[in-house]
Parts: structure tokens; C-alpha cells; sequence
């Protein structure tokens, strides 16, 4: 499964990626080529043609259109991915979630609609 390894420890992978930083508060959107996380607080839409992360502590209202997504934290809106969603143990989702693949943890918070398609 594409979720199974852990991250290091650094969440940026490349310079190119985004990085909304605990305690940041942003609005807009977010176009990118790169992979995003957000430990902070965001609202508003995201493409990325990478993976989206929403750490534990990070907050997002948005459209997530990405490859992949990992949710740690709070979600509430919609997000779409073209590989697979993970929600975390962590994690509290309402939202409309759209996946080839999606998997969710133990004791994480979901509601909302889900569709897995092929």
C-alpha cells in the first residue's frame, strides 16, 4: 500500500514542496506541481499533481483535488485523489471523500459521502 511507510521526519521532501506551518492561518488556493502539508490552519481549494497532508494538528475547509492524501487531522469539504485517500487514527473527516482506493484506521472520525471508484 502506497501509506505503509512512515514519512521522515522533515515534513518537506524537496524545496518545492508547500508548507502551511503550525500556527499559519491561510485562505486561497493552491496550484501545485509539488506536495503539500498543512500543519496549520487552510481554507479555500488545492490541486496538486503530488501527495496532500494534513498533519495531526492541521485544520483544512477545502476542494483537495491531489494524486494522494493523508489526513491526520481535521478535514471539512471535499477531496479527490487519483491513487488513494488514508485517514489516521488521528484524523476527523466531514467531507465527501473520492478515491480508486481509501483507507481508513481505527477509531478515525468519518462522515460524510464516500465513493471508491475503478
Amino acid at each position: 500500500m502506497l501509506f505503509r511507510k512512515k514519512r521522515s521526519l522533515t515534513p518537506l521532501q524537496s524545496e518545492n514542496d508547500v508548507l502551511i506551518a503550525a500556527g499559519v492561518r491561510s485562505h486561497g488556493a493552491i496550484d501545485t506541481n509539488s506536495d503539500v502539508h498543512i500543519d496549520g490552519s487552510f481554507s479555500g481549494s488545492i490541486n496538486s499533481s503530488g501527495l496532500l497532508e494534513i498533519g495531526k494538528n492541521g485544520r483544512a475547509k477545502a476542494e483537495i483535488n491531489a494524486r494522494a492524501i493523508i489526513i491526520d487531522g481535521f478535514l471539512q469539504g471535499k477531496a479527490y485523489a487519483k491513487e488513494e485517500i488514508a485517514v489516521h487514527n488521528s484524523a476527523e473527516v466531514q467531507a465527501e471523500l473520492q478515491s480508486s482506493t481509501l483507507v481508513v484506521d481505527k477509531n478515525a472520525l468519518v462522515s460524510g459521502m464516500v465513493r471508491v471508484v475503478r
